[in-house]
């Protein structure tokens, strides 16, 4: 996620990439560690007026190891309270993650809701008659439906 950034973001300024090769330069054997990633981000984000960083489905982030890591960068890049930088993030309700990030609710927006849920079940029934092969299943449909509008926890793809 911190090279995505690094990467994104210098390609936008008009000085080639300078910052990255000096990175690339002091690393050149292997990979720089989370820390010195993240100051390079923090001090590319500071060379913009206005910086929007978005993270999508921080839930789909494999629990073990890695999702850890991003969280833990998260956190630390809203510890610099840079004024001109806003991240939003999306995800489904993990305790891991509300705990992490600790939003107060004026942050949080909860996507789950009766229309949500209602276009979630829709999409399913059509799912049902449309596929020949599903409704073989016809006996389970309605256990089927329900239980994948409540997993789905207001996420609908």
């Amino acid at each position: 996620m911190i090279r995505a950034l690094l990467l994104q973001l210098s390609s936008q300024l008009p000085d080639d990439h300078a910052d990255l090769k000096r990175l690339y330069e002091l690393y050149k054997t292997g990979i720089p560690s989370s820390p010195v990633l993240l100051a390079y981000l923090q001090r590319l984000i500071q060379r913009f007026h206005h910086v929007y960083i978005l993270l999508d489905a921080l839930d789909e982030s494999p629990r073990t190891g890695l999702r850890e890591h991003v969280l833990k960068a998260l956190g630390t890049i809203r510890e610099w309270g840079l004024q001109h930088m806003h991240l939003f993030v999306t995800s489904r309700d993990e305790s891991d993650i509300r705990d992490s990030l600790s939003l107060p609710t004026t942050q949080e927006v909860i996507m789950q809701n009766p229309g949500i849920d209602q276009d979630i079940t829709d999409f399913v029934s059509r799912q049902f008659v449309g596929d020949g092969r599903l409704r073989k299943l016809s006996s389970y449909h309605n256990k089927i439906q329900v239980t994948l509008t409540n997993g789905a926890k207001g996420v609908f793809r």
